[in-house]
């Protein structure tokens, strides 16, 4: 997947393609039970967005929990 696709993904995907993709770049690292633990869909759409956007930036190094 190239850049300009995942950035299309992150900042106007809806939540269910948002989790699959995060799911499928992060992996096991991306924090579920914290996902799981919010009610709010604009919460999860936020911290998905969040994670996918600070593992890039920090070269795969860092994933907010």
């Amino acid at each position: 997947m190239d850049v300009k696709t995942i950035l299309e993904v992150i900042l106007s995907g809806p939540l269910d393609l948002l989790e699959h993709r995060a799911s499928s770049i992060i992996g096991a690292r991306l924090p579920l039970n914290f996902l799981a633990a919010l009610s709010d869909e604009s919460d999860k759409i936020d911290m998905l967005r969040a994670c996918m956007i600070i593992y890039l930036l920090t070269a795969t190094a860092i994933v907010p929990r």
